[in-house]
C-alpha cells in the first residue's frame, strides 16, 4: 500500500489505530475483544512506519539520508514525551485516560492526512 500512495498507508494505518483504541476503552476488560484488537493494533501499526519512511524519502529526493536521520529523531522525541505525559496522564486521568486521548489524536492525525495530505505527496516516476 505504501508504494501505491505513502498518505494512503498512514492515514488509513491511523484511522484502524483510533477505531481499535477507542474499541478498546469502550469495552473495557473484554479478553476476546483486547486479544483481537492487540492483533488489529500490531497489523495497523506495522503500516505506519513503512509508510512514514516511504512519503519521507519520496518527499526528500537527493537528501533522502539526512531526512531519515530527522524522522528517527523525531520518532525518539515523541516516544520520550509520550513517556513522559502519558505517566502524567495515567496519574491524574487513571488508564483508561490516555488511551482514550491517543486514540482521539491518532484519529485526528489519520483524517489530517487523509484529507490534507494529497495535494502534498510525492508521486512515483512511472
Amino acid at each position: 500500500m505504501a508504494q501505491r500512495s505513502a498518505r494512503l498507508a498512514v492515514g488509513l494505518g491511523s484511522l484502524l489505530l483510533a477505531a481499535v483504541t477507542l474499541a478498546m476503552v469502550a469495552a473495557g476488560g473484554s479478553v476476546p475483544l483486547s486479544a483481537a484488537a492487540t492483533a488489529v493494533w500490531g497489523f495497523a501499526f506495522g503500516a505506519l512506519p513503512v509508510g512514514f519512511q516511504t512519503w519521507n524519502t519520496r518527499a526528500a529526493g537527493e537528501h533522502a539520508e539526512s531526512a531519515g536521520a530527522l524522522l528517527v529523531t523525531a520518532f525518539q522525541v515523541a516516544i520520550a514525551t509520550g513517556a513522559v505525559l502519558g505517566g502524567l496522564f495515567v496519574d491524574g486521568a487513571g488508564a483508561p485516560g490516555p488511551i482514550a486521548y491517543c486514540g482521539i489524536a491518532v484519529l485526528l492525525g489519520g483524517l489530517t492526512m487523509l484529507l490534507l495530505g494529497r495535494a502534498r505527496e510525492p508521486r512515483l516516476a512511472r
